[in-house]
């Protein structure tokens, strides 16, 4: 009994714990639970738990990792250890914050009545239109399924499509919509929020109204540009120094602007404050965001199956025998059908429709196929639980409701449609990670820098920005005033000059003399390129990833009227009456009825013949060469679709292998092949050390000076203009021949000596991401060196060189295990000082000041090289792609052969279609009658869309051009 008292009097002396006393651990779990009562919508204040004591605020305020904490739970991570850094604390919260106000901006716009949630509200002190819709784009890529979420509550995809829809046309350039970063960043961000259930919620008369809208990035190449850098170059980039103006030497004046388009990086180039470090990007392409809507939208539209066509071969077959029949033909034999066969044109069956309509939108617009999934234009997600949430809750999208004005039990019923927490493990931003490269190193397209000229038209701040149809009218001025003085020919090249000017001269990056000089210090840096094609240090990611095009791959290309066309280069024909084209409808004379009253008045009968002569008259500017027709749409230009089926394969040559030239080529690739030579300590091959040498010398990206024996560099600037687009970069009459697993690329010699011949192996995705360091795949080794009792060395060593990857001296592999080894010590480093100084060490932590409104650091770099940045080297110097059309597709839709390279600057791939006129690997068709050269990007790792033109036409002029889309099929 004695015990048990004792023990009461023990318990009843306990101390009970308060907030303020609880281990700063524990008071992070009870703040993160705070702030985070679930994944939907933004983080709750913490000011009422920094309100409650100076004790529970100096903690809280000290915390290292809560804001990264919640960063982590309510968006997407992964991206930015992977392609730059690993964000200290203060960084974390910084992003957390600039994230939260760009929804919060979103959401406070959508409140606003008419055009006012698109215009620019400073006193609100929330982020500019552009830059907002830049920093959506940036969630995009970076997503992994938190912040799709995020976006979709914060209602970004209803938002950007009244962009589109209201804001789009509101500035223009000869009736043209601009390509700038808002209209682009917006056809990204609505086409990635976009579903199967939103496209199919769309009217009829919405869907064409939106698709009229983002026609002309598509449809006229001649304006808006399909690549970053002209696709008649295929070395890049270009050696020379940075022209002061959007037209080169190369260029031509249109009433489009120069052509072709090359994007001047400082009027390209943006430099946007990303987890607290200014991050320089370029302006992505509108035209290929404008392919995905216009594609995703079209493809919402099954294909008609007739029934007059034969049901599948099997039946057409038999009507060819039952027509041969009945010609007289008492026993019609398979060799007779067969003739018949080969001799008509290729002809579809339902059967053929039918698999063609399984491929639409990924494959997702028939429920159920024998066919197999994948193909047209897939969207990043076809199915979005989003779309039940929105239909259920219908409250959580209401512009007009506060967040705070939502109901709690709304947010966990949505939460529930979700299946509570997010799954992000499958990191799906990986596919996203050569599109983050592409926008990060092609932000120029020449290499030569130095000098204060260069310096100052890398700068993005001298950018003039046109931001409202006042200032087009005063550009429209000044135009005219230009052309006073100037004759017909001067005034055309005056006016195409200022037009591409303005469309271009539309981005407004960040505008400091501290990240201007920033810029100018990471130019020379920060676009490092290396002599293995794809990956390897400094390199700091890939543009493209190799084996990507295997497979057999489906779409449609959009053909249309050649004449149509080409009259957008051309001024409207002239009416009846000139004196309409030349005084608005309020200022027209009126006649004289007193005595001619079938006549007009002599004056305007003057002015007619002579319009020039009269200094008052204005003409009207819609008569100008290159405006918009209206209206512009489909009809306007005879769109056609015709479907594309290609089965494609990848080859690849590896470092110490052999490249193929390309036409008049200005490089020598293959003196790379065993130089390893290394000038830095922090890991750095000296191949790209040159790159800055611009001085249009005979220099390697070795680094030396030397004769290039077999490639000549002192070619004509003329002649390397095209460097064979019409053979897809091939020296002219080179031939490829398969031979098992291998292509042997054949070039002739332009004089008395032999041609030459290279050889390139097939690439498989699983010998890409293998990890073993010895690989004996059929893409890599024959059989005959995987003899039993053989060693792996053993078996290396008869292996011919470029055939494999051979780790040992693969001159990428020692710049990257350099630069690792540079990167520990430097870590190894940074650890001891911290050490010595644990008070330093402590200013990591986040202090009041670390989540108030700061300006981003801008001498810190938004890449640094560690084990999870540097990617991992696949040692390949070069990737052609060879394309065959299967049997049942050749007999509907035509029977073609396609051949192509992958660029190594930015991953454009280019395609040459041709008739199959003999068997795989023969000589192609003599001539450029109806060869097509296709080159485009591939998307998101899944999306391959570009543009199509006449290969035979000058790559120096506009040319009959279209768009298409390929999305690989499941097999």
């Amino acid at each position: 009994m004695a015990m048990n008292s004792e023990t009461l009097s023990l318990s009843m002396k306990t101390t009970t714990a308060t907030l303020f006393s609880l281990p700063t651990e524990i008071l992070e779990h009870i703040a993160f639970y705070y702030v985070c009562p679930r994944v939907l919508g933004p983080p709750v204040p913490l000011t009422a738990l920094l309100l409650l004591c100076k004790a529970v605020s100096y903690k809280l305020s000290a915390a290292r990792h809560l804001y990264a904490r919640v960063f982590k739970y309510k968006f997407s991570f992964s991206a930015i250890r992977r392609r730059g850094f690993e964000p200290k604390a203060g960084e974390w919260s910084w992003q957390l914050r600039w994230w939260c106000e760009v929804l919060k901006g979103v959401r406070s716009r959508r409140r606003r009545l008419g055009s006012e949630p698109y215009m620019d509200n400073f006193d609100a002190e929330e982020a500019g239109l552009q830059e907002t819709m830049y920093a959506l784009w940036i969630m995009c890529l970076e997503d992994d399924g938190c912040n799709r979420v995020q976006m979709q509550l914060a209602g970004v995809y209803e938002w950007v499509e009244g962009y589109i829809r209201v804001e789009m046309y509101k500035t223009l350039d000869k009736g043209w919509p601009l390509a700038n970063a808002g209209n682009s960043c917006a056809m990204w961000v609505f086409w990635y929020l976009s579903s199967k259930a939103r496209l199919m919620d769309e009217s009829t008369e919405q869907r064409e109204s939106l698709i009229d809208l983002i026609l002309p990035f598509l449809a006229v190449p001649f304006r808006y540009p399909s690549s970053f850098a002209p696709a008649n170059h295929f070395r890049l980039p270009l050696r020379s120094s940075v022209p002061s103006s959007s037209s080169t030497p190369f260029s031509i004046p249109t009433p489009h602007g120069p052509f072709p388009i090359y994007l001047h990086p400082s009027r390209h180039t943006w430099l946007t404050p990303h987890f607290d470090r200014w991050t320089p990007l370029c302006t992505p392409l509108a035209a290929d965001a404008a392919k995905l809507v216009y594609f995703s939208r079209r493809e919402t539209m099954l294909f008609s199956v007739l029934d007059l066509l034969p049901r599948n071969r099997e039946e057409h077959r038999a009507r060819i025998r039952a027509r041969l029949a009945a010609q007289g033909n008492d026993e019609v034999d398979e060799y007779q059908v067969e003739t018949v066969l080969r001799s008509e044109l290729p002809r579809p069956t339902q059967e053929d429709f039918e698999e063609l309509n399984a491929g639409l939108l990924g494959g997702d617009m028939v429920p159920s196929s024998p066919f197999s999934k994948g193909g047209g234009t897939p969207l990043p997600r076809t199915h979005d639980p989003w779309d039940d949430a929105r239909k259920t809750l219908p409250n959580l999208l209401d512009p007009r409701l506060h967040q705070s004005d939502i109901s709690e039990s709304h947010f966990d019923t949505a939460e529930q449609i979700f299946g509570g927490e997010i799954d992000e493990s499958a990191c799906s931003s990986r596919r996203w990670d050569a599109d983050w490269w592409r926008l990060r190193l092609c932000r120029s397209a020449w290499v030569g820098q130095g000098g204060s000229e260069s310096e100052d038209n890398l700068l993005a701040s001298d950018v003039g920005t046109v931001t409202n149809d006042a200032d087009t009218n005063i550009a429209t001025d000044a135009n005219n005033e230009e052309g006073e003085d100037c004759d017909d020919d001067e005034n055309d090249e005056v006016m195409s000059e200022y037009d591409s000017d303005i469309q271009q001269n539309v981005d407004m990056p960040v505008n400091e003399e501290a990240e201007e000089s920033a810029q100018v210090e990471q130019v020379d840096h920060d676009m490092q390129r290396n002599h293995t094609m794809l990956t390897g240090y400094p390199q700091k990611g890939a543009v493209y990833t190799p084996g990507s095009l295997n497979g057999l791959w489906t779409g449609r290309m959009i053909i249309p009227d050649e004449t149509h066309l080409r009259a957008l280069l051309l001024p409207p024909a002239p009416t009846v009456n000139q004196q309409e084209l030349l005084l608005p409808p309020d200022q027209l004379p009126l006649p004289n009825n007193d005595n001619h009253e079938d006549e007009p008045h002599p004056a305007v009968v003057a002015a007619a013949q002579n319009p020039l002569n009269n200094a008052n008259l204005t003409p009207d500017p819609r008569q100008e060469a290159g405006h918009r027709p209206l209206p512009f749409n489909e009809g306007t230009l005879g769109l056609v679709a015709v479907p594309l089926y290609v089965r494609l394969s990848e080859y690849a040559v590896y470092s110490g292998g052999r490249t193929v030239p390309c036409a008049h080529d200005t490089e020598d690739d293959n003196d790379y092949g065993t130089d390893s030579d290394f000038d830095g300590d922090d890991g750095i091959y000296s191949s790209t050390r040159s790159h800055n040498s611009g001085d249009g010398s005979n220099t390697t990206r070795a680094g030396s000076r030397h004769d290039t024996g077999s490639r000549p560099t002192n070619i004509n600037p003329d002649d390397a203009f095209d460097q064979g687009i019409k053979d897809s970069w091939f020296p002219p009459n080179t031939t490829l021949s398969t031979k098992g697993d291998r292509v042997i690329a054949s070039v002739p010699s332009s004089g008395p000596t032999n041609g030459e011949e290279y050889e390139y192996v097939a690439v498989r995705n699983s010998d890409i991401n293998a990890d073993d360091d010895f690989r004996f795949s059929p893409s890599v080794a024959s059989t005959s060196t995987l003899t039993p009792g053989r060693s792996g060395a053993e078996a290396q060593r008869k292996r011919k060189p470029g055939t494999f990857h051979d780790r040992e001296t693969c001159t990428g592999c020692i710049a990257r295990e350099r630069a690792l080894l540079f990167a520990r010590t430097e870590a190894q480093a940074l650890v001891d000082i911290d050490l010595e100084h644990p008070a330093d060490a402590s200013s990591d932590g986040c202090s009041d000041e670390d989540v108030s409104e700061e300006e981003p650091t801008e001498d810190l770099p938004p890449y640094v090289p560690s084990a999870e940045t540097i990617p991992p080297c696949n040692g390949i110097r070069d990737v052609l792609i060879t394309g065959s059309t299967d049997p049942r597709h050749a007999a509907a839709w035509g029977k073609w052969v396609w051949r192509g390279r992958v660029r190594k600057w930015d991953g454009l791939v280019g395609l040459v279609r041709s008739v199959d006129s003999g068997p795989p690997g023969s000589s192609p068709v003599n001539g450029g009658g109806g060869k097509i050269f296709f080159y485009g990007t591939l998307l998101g790792g899944q999306n391959l869309v570009g543009t199509w033109r006449l290969a035979h036409e000058d790559p120096r002029m506009p040319a009959y051009e279209g768009a298409f889309t390929l999305g690989r099929k499941d097999e």
